[in-house]
């Protein structure tokens, strides 16, 4: 019987892994086939305890660098590089896990098929049926089409998506850092924090950057664990480079750090909300605002300071007051007409003007504030 790390009170019935470029590839380029094959014994043991694995991998630009050595490709090379490297990776793990008798699903996702309701309703349906079949589904970004996610390196916050959509029990996220330390991980006198009660603020931690074969860092990872948390999902970030990864992560109190999750469930719209929010995408807004925010009040524009990001009407963004998330919320008008109302000087009537038929910015029945 296996025994979880203690702050698992139970056995996690479905778990989803996310995987970073470093976890299955060589710093030079290429796939790693003794990563990939550590991994997936680890997996095959996860699913002969009935513990389900959804895999979100990325890597695909990393792998086809091996053959196409560009120094820094343009968009378009990465897209393409995506598009030769998604096939190998695909295929190491399918020809590693056929020594198992288990089969390969793959899935290529982009932010829109979110936030479109039969796009998602279809996800989760092909993703629980591959569930069902004993079947290991592998997610990552469509990168040979998405501009936007590729230069945004956005696979953690796509698994945090796929954790709240699949009900997951518990996102684990592998990469080069064991974790979160309290400076940057490459000081001497940095020392690591195992579990992070859901109430504690790390907006101030320092993070590592990000690494040489990955996009994305420590703050895309913390992005990730503020969407999930709320939601009442645990968070494990841990390090590759241990034996069996997976199951060090999972069993050991001394790996990684564990983020502990809020004792209380949103209602389900409230947490489509968060799962939806765009990391790149906020609004800035002053203390009068926040003070109406808090008093059940909607987000007026006047409130707004300034905005980060590029959104449409409908789109899930972030609050941010005192450069700290305090709540989440659907935009009534895009980034484009909020930009163009903030320039002018914020005069009352110009939100009629471009013919928008709301008076709030954030309504506050599409808010979500932080606890």
């Amino acid at each position: 019987m296996l025994r979880w790390r203690s702050s698992l009170k139970s056995r996690p019935k479905r778990v989803v892994v996310k995987l970073g470029s470093a976890c299955v590839t060589k710093d030079q380029g290429g796939l790693d086939g003794r990563k990939i094959k550590e991994l997936v014994l680890d997996i095959v043991e996860l699913l002969k305890n009935q513990v389900e694995v959804i895999l979100v991998c990325s890597g695909a630009i990393q792998t086809a660098k091996a053959e196409f050595p560009l120094q820094s490709p343009n968009i378009s090379e990465q897209q393409a590089l995506s598009a030769i490297g998604q096939n190998q990776v695909i295929n190491a793990f399918s020809s590693q896990l056929k020594k198992h008798s288990i089969n390969v699903g793959q899935i290529l996702l982009t932010h829109e098929d979110f936030k479109d309701k039969t796009r998602c309703f279809n996800l989760k349906n092909t993703i629980e049926k591959l569930l069902q079949w004993s079947c290991l589904p592998i997610v990552n970004e469509n990168d040979s089409i998405s501009f936007e996610e590729i230069s945004l390196g956005d696979n953690d916050q796509l698994a945090a998506m796929i954790t709240s959509n699949l009900e997951a029990d518990l996102l684990l996220i592998l990469s080069e850092t064991d974790g979160l330390y309290d400076k940057n991980p490459s000081e001497k006198d940095a020392k690591p924090i195992r579990d992070i009660p859901y109430d504690e603020d790390f907006e101030e931690i320092q993070t590592i950057s990000k690494n040489i074969s990955g996009r994305g860092g420590m703050k895309t990872k913390l992005e990730a664990v503020r969407k999930l948390t709320p939601l009442g999902v645990p968070v494990i970030i841990a390090g590759y480079k241990r034996k069996s990864p997976l199951f060090s992560a999972l069993m050991q109190d001394s790996c990684g750090s564990f983020f502990f999750a809020s004792p209380q469930k949103p209602v389900k719209k409230k947490a489509k909300i968060i799962n939806q929010t765009r990391s790149s995408c906020s609004v800035v807004i002053d203390k009068g605002a926040k003070v109406a925010l808090l008093n059940n009040k909607s987000l007026l524009p006047v409130g707004v300071q300034k905005l980060e990001g590029r959104f449409s009407r409908g789109d899930a963004i972030k609050v941010i007051h005192n450069r700290k998330v305090i709540g989440w919320g659907i935009a009534e008008y895009s980034s484009t007409e909020l930009r163009k109302y903030l320039n002018t000087g914020k005069p009352k009537d110009y939100m009629e003007k471009l013919g928008l038929a709301s008076k709030v910015f954030i309504h506050k029945n599409n808010l979500v504030k932080k606890d």
